[in-house]
């Protein structure tokens, strides 16, 4: 009859295979135990491409008090558990992690010959649990040696099912709180949302009236989070819900903590800043060698309002995430704001080839993002907008200076290599992964919407969304600034002629919401090239 320490490490791994997570179990005597093959991903990893590098590894765990995460190959983590009963150690639960890279490796492909699974079928299978990173790896190691010394402790004091059920569920609890909020580090683009998120999935798996994180007015914080509060439950200001108020009284708990310390926790009274009456649990949010913010977690709910090792481990395992969300978060502004600033750079640089067209490219950009908004397109697609409006135009970089700044009309050939510019921009920028969804924009801005444009004559719905919102803004710019045959038209013209070319040149339902845009923008944006370009004039 299995003892109730197996009954709990058996539970764990059916748990561990509801959340997506693959285990493998091992005997005491170092040898693998055979199990169920539930999953397909239970089939990959009890073959030798797995199993023999997590034998090698488990040979070094016996003389380890807590084994650490083992790198079995590439992108393929091990997360030992280890099964001890009364100080015995009779083997192990190991937990299986990866990242994607894992997916691209000869073991993987070894492993699904041995299992006689297609590789393409078994990449589509764990490509959606293959999202770990080092970071989330780290706190999961963390974590499960937390819920190891539960298991322990709780199989040592009772040999009653009902309470080692307990204390494994508060544990599971807590495992897929990580495991969800581990999973989400991956989208670096919007840390409100990230720590929103990790609010409330904290206050999903810990009886707390509010989670909250506050972040202090420092540079060391990216910006959309500086000098922030993010609250999920009720507020504890009870007779003010004035949202200062909250930022204030949080900005105190901050106050109080100092670099170095783990969690803490303020006892209930007259100087506690926002629970009087209750224990606060708090977080801090280390950057640079500072505090940059907290994690703030009061009024317990509950049969016992004491704060648990349960809350202290989980909120502890969260705030790990946090920190390494915020670094990394960082570090991807700062790239994105070198690429945009290189991008910005090369556009700036081919506009100026001809002094007529100074900044053209960054007021498309400008229009083209507006009529996105104006569209309601979600905040991703609306950028990818912002982006193939800055770099439509880089295929002029492939047409003759001679040819762009030709005053007068323009020979058949010379209008031949203008219009090869979209399909020159689209060849040259396709070789830069990060910008493919803004390709289509690139090349097909040129297109009409009855089918007379170029390069490839697309009509109507034919013309991907982001280039016939371009080839609006494009228009636009071009009919109000100056050129080398002609002046820039009235405003007042300009718009006429959009609304008159509705259905034949542009889409007929942009044309109107076009036309409604504030245009106040713009009109600053031609003030800042007129220096740039004396003989330009913003329109009337």
């Amino acid at each position: 009859m299995p003892t109730p320490i197996e009954i709990a490490h058996l539970t764990l791994r059916q748990r561990c295979t509801g959340l997506g997570i693959p285990t493998l179990a091992i005997d005491g005597a170092g040898a693998l135990v055979p199990g169920p093959h539930a999953t397909l991903a239970d089939r990959l990893v009890s073959t030798a491409a797995f199993v023999d590098p997590l034998l090698a590894a488990a040979s070094l765990w016996a003389g380890q008090p807590a084994p650490g995460v083992a790198e079995l190959f590439t992108g393929c983590h091990a997360a030992p558990i280890p099964v001890e009963e009364r100080r015995r150690r009779n083997g192990y639960t190991v937990a299986l992690a990866f990242t994607p890279a894992m997916l691209s490796q000869p073991a993987f492909f070894e492993a699904c010959s041995a299992a006689g699974v297609a590789h393409q079928e078994a990449h589509a299978a764990l490509a959606p649990i293959a999202t770990q990173t080092p970071e989330s790896i780290a706190q999961l190691r963390s974590f499960l040696r937390w819920m190891a010394v539960d298991v322990a402790q709780s199989a040592d004091q009772s040999e009653a099912a009902g309470v080692l059920t307990s204390e494994l569920s508060a544990s599971y609890e807590q495992l897929d709180a990580v495991y969800d909020i581990g999973r989400a580090i991956g989208d670096l683009t919007n840390p409100p949302k990230f720590v929103g998120a990790t609010c409330k999935r904290l206050r999903a798996a810990l009886s707390f009236d509010f989670v909250a994180a506050r972040f202090a007015d420092d540079p060391a914080v990216t910006p959309d989070l500086r000098g922030t509060t993010i609250l999920n439950g009720r507020s504890p200001i009870r007779d003010d819900e004035d949202n200062e108020e909250l930022a204030s009284r949080s900005l105190g708990v901050l106050m109080r903590l100092t670099p170095g310390r783990d969690w803490s926790i303020i006892e209930p009274g007259p100087d506690s800043p926002l629970a009087p009456a209750s224990q606060t649990l708090v977080q801090p949010l280390i950057r640079e060698g500072r505090v940059i913010g907290a994690i703030i977690a009061a009024n317990k709910t509950g049969s016992d309002p004491a704060i648990s090792s349960h809350d202290t481990q989980l909120i502890h395992a969260a705030g790990g995430f946090v920190n390494a969300y915020l670094e990394n978060s960082a570090l991807y502004l700062e790239q994105k704001q070198l690429f945009m600033g290189t991008i910005q750079a090369v556009t700036a640089s081919i506009d100026a080839k001809d002094h007529y067209t100074r900044g053209h490219s960054e007021r498309v950009s400008h229009l083209s993002e507006l009529l996105a908004r104006a569209l309601g397109l979600p905040d991703r697609e609306v950028e990818w907008v912002r982006v193939s409006g800055l770099v439509h135009d880089v295929g002029k970089i492939g047409v003759p200076e001679a040819v762009l700044t030709k005053p007068g009309r323009l020979t058949d050939d010379e209008f031949a290599a203008i219009k090869r510019h979209p399909e020159i921009g689209h060849n040259i920028l396709r070789a830069v992964a990060p910008l493919g969804p803004a390709l289509p924009g690139v090349l097909s801005h040129h297109e009409r919407w009855d089918g007379d444009g170029y390069p490839n004559g697309l009509a109507g719905e034919e013309i991907p969304l982001i280039a016939r919102i371009i080839g609006l803004a494009d228009t636009f710019d071009a009919m109000s600034s100056n050129r080398s045959y002609r002046s820039a038209l009235t405003r007042e013209k300009v718009l006429a002629e959009i609304t008159r070319c509705a259905g034949q040149q542009f889409d007929p339902k942009l044309a109107p919401l076009f036309v409604r845009l504030d245009f106040s923008g713009f009109d600053a944006l031609i003030a800042k090239h007129a220096g740039d370009a004396p003989s330009r004039q913003a329109a009337a």
